[in-house]
């Protein structure tokens, strides 16, 4: 799929044989040399719909891109398919030159094609301005709650050595008293679909971990510190108690804050409020391309890509 605009400037559907040019786009606007694997996997069409990104040219020059996930959400007991809107960039001497609204707009009629319900992203001041030209609407912010641990902050070193795998080795042996296998995740509002296709595909991109601590069950990645993607709970007790315990493995493995990122109207935000004091984090950007209502929808920080 091509478009072509006035600027003479080429945008086209993302495909197997773009993933070079994508990072190679990336390594000249970030610096940041990203595997080609890597973005395979990012962008794995897991759900079988094609891939709904899209990559701009001048001439055989790649230029630009607009990166965009598709995530399958329950939506009033029906399954539907939105798309995560997690990168764009271009060169900096084409920038200001339509390239970013072109490559939007291509990947929108892609995302249309193939019955996309809306398009999101957890913005950015850049990227919250930038979509303003694209008729993009907001929500709230979401809520931050940090949880501070008072231990030396072994995992940060471990990172600013690059001693991944060894931090992955003491994280395995500290959570596999906790661990489960499955999970099943309920919520009286919209939310992604937590399945064993969405935890390989998780799993593809990071290490996660899906553990249990009365009856409360936490999905968590380990990085310099420890992020929960979403959790469940059965009453305010067992979850003040779950984190307590969860400051505990976080000293065992060595990290000093728990991070939850979670929707102001979702039972998560409700159960932290109790005894944690929320900080506005993200706001919330989405364009609809069917009437749907988005107030009804949570967002987790499992949700993003970089999760």
């Amino acid at each position: 799929m091509s478009n072509q605009s006035s600027t003479n400037f080429s945008f086209y559907q993302l495909e197997e044989d773009h993933f070079k040019d994508v990072q190679y786009l990336i390594k000249a606007v970030f610096g940041k040399q990203v595997s080609i694997q890597h973005l395979k996997n990012k962008y794995k069409d897991y759900l079988n719909l094609g891939y709904i990104s899209a990559i701009a040219y001048d001439d055989k020059q790649p230029i630009g891109f607009y990166g965009a996930i598709p995530q399958e959400f329950l939506h009033n007991g029906q399954k539907i398919i939105v798309a995560h809107a997690c990168d764009s960039y271009t060169l900096k001497e084409y920038q200001g030159k339509g390239v970013h609204y072109n490559l939007a707009k291509t990947a929108y009629t892609i995302m249309k094609d193939k019955q996309v319900r809306f398009v999101y992203a957890f913005h950015s001041d850049n990227t919250y301005h930038s979509t303003k030209k694209l008729d993009w609407k907001e929500r709230e912010r979401i809520a931050r709650f940090h949880v501070n641990i008072n231990t030396f902050p072994f995992a940060k070193v471990y990172k600013r050595l690059k001693l991944k795998k060894q931090l992955q080795s003491k994280t395995t042996k500290v959570l596999r008293p906790y661990k489960i296998n499955k999970m099943e995740y309920k919520s009286n509002l919209s939310h992604q679909v937590f399945n064993p296709t969405f935890f390989e595909y998780k799993e593809n991109l990071h290490s996660h971990h899906l553990i249990e601590i009365e009856e409360c069950v936490f999905y968590i990645k380990i990085d310099s510190i420890m992020q929960v993607g979403f959790f469940t709970f059965k009453n305010y007790e067992k979850l003040k108690i779950a984190i307590d315990k969860l400051k505990e493995i976080g000293q065992n493995i060595g990290v000093n804050e728990i991070l939850f990122q979670v929707s102001e109207n979702s039972v998560m935000y409700s159960g932290l409020k109790e005894f944690i004091t929320p900080k506005s984090s993200w706001i919330i950007g989405y364009l609809t391309f069917l009437d749907i209502d988005m107030s009804h929808f949570e967002f987790t920080y499992a949700n993003l890509d970089t999760f």
